[in-house]
């Protein structure tokens, strides 16, 4: 991005390139970022399936906590005066919807030489 501006500086680059070059550039880091995301929510279930399925409930090393959080249900009215002064509405209001089971990650104190040094794990 720096490049682009330094050369649109010195007249090299017309101001119409530069902004094609900037949101192709945009484009593809918005790209980027989705296949990230859906790579760590892939990762992420299998690791909550494989938690589920020898029912571990928590994975803890050097590096990573990982807790496995249940599937639970919740009401979706959290009001403690409505509970207070109408009992009966509150208990009529009240929805119940299942909250599905989820992980839990901490990463730790990873030495940067280590993360640095390391080859990508990931194929994306």
């Amino acid at each position: 991005m720096e490049e682009l501006l330094n050369l649109y500086a010195t007249n090299e680059l017309e101001l119409n390139d530069i902004e094609e070059q900037i949101s192709i550039a945009i484009k593809q880091l918005q790209n980027r970022q989705q296949e990230l995301q859906n790579k760590n929510d892939e990762i992420r279930e299998q690791i909550k399936s494989a938690m589920e399925e020898n029912e571990i409930k928590k994975y803890e090393n050097d590096y990573i906590a990982i807790t496995y959080v249940a599937p639970t249900t919740r009401t979706t009215i959290d009001s403690a005066l409505l509970k207070q002064k109408y009992e009966d509405i509150y208990k009529e209001c009240s929805k119940v919807s299942e909250v599905k089971s989820s992980i839990r990650i901490k990463i730790k104190d990873i030495p940067t030489e280590k993360v640095d040094n390391e080859e990508n794990l990931l194929d994306i």
